[in-house]
């Protein structure tokens, strides 16, 4: 297999994964996307695409995908591990894998900090 390459088991697809992260709530945005992210308790992160029907048609929606893949796919290494990502793309926003590349890498970094800040808060409130 190849090092960049985005095999079965970066991916989310199961429906239940999608709905935990989800109900977690944690988002972070910027211009390109909503990203939402929860721990998986894995030593990989693993990415899932939610792009609807107000992005547009289908040809539109799986190139929105396409470019997500391959953004994924390049900064993968360059994100934190032990989280499940599930990427919302905005339709006002031109696509390119450079954007989203620079979006994923921030965005993945501040969502992975804001989790364990919760985290922290929890833990310290409980004791």
């Amino acid at each position: 297999k190849k090092a960049f390459g985005f095999q079965a088991c970066f991916r989310i697809k199961k429906s239940d994964d999608f709905t935990a992260v989800f109900l977690e709530n944690k988002r972070i945005s910027d211009q390109a996307m909503i990203l939402y992210g929860i721990k998986n308790n894995l030593p990989i992160t693993r990415i899932g695409l939610a792009v609807g029907r107000r992005i547009g048609g289908a040809v539109l929606r799986n190139r929105y995908k396409r470019l997500l893949r391959e953004a994924f796919r390049t900064v993968r290494g360059d994100m934190p591990v032990g989280l499940d990502l599930v990427v919302v793309p905005k339709k006002k926003f031109h696509a390119t894998v450079p954007s989203y590349t620079k979006s994923l890498k921030s965005l993945s970094k501040q969502i992975s900090i804001k989790m364990q800040r919760s985290t922290n808060s929890k833990s310290s409130s409980v004791e």
